[in-house]
């Protein structure tokens, strides 16, 4: 009766097989790059967009950035992900003070 008529909240671009192949490792340049490619995808959505990446998307895909060498937007996606999802605050907080970040 109350079906999901409406568009979705999350676009997940294949996040799920993404993130598995991320915590399985054992994976090369090109599978990293394939995996920042799939994650940009997910955290870069349309500004304007209703549509949003799904929580901890932006987190993931920071810290894939962060284990290729590029600090300055992993940071930027880590603060990302709290500004889309205030409540991940204290743990993205103590996770870049964790990193160094």
């Amino acid at each position: 009766m109350f079906g999901g008529c409406g568009k979705a909240m999350y676009e997940y671009h294949n996040y799920n097989e993404s993130s598995y192949t991320y915590t399985k490792g054992g994976w090369d340049e090109k599978e990293t790059k394939k995996l920042i490619k799939q994650f940009k995808a997910i955290a870069d959505l349309p500004k304007g967009s209703k549509i949003m990446p799904p929580p901890g998307a932006c987190a993931d895909y920071a810290f894939v950035l962060l284990r290729s060498g590029d600090t300055i937007k992993s940071k930027e996606f880590f603060d990302k992900e709290v500004l889309i999802y205030p409540e991940s605050k204290v743990f993205i907080d103590k996770l870049k003070e964790e990193l160094g970040l």
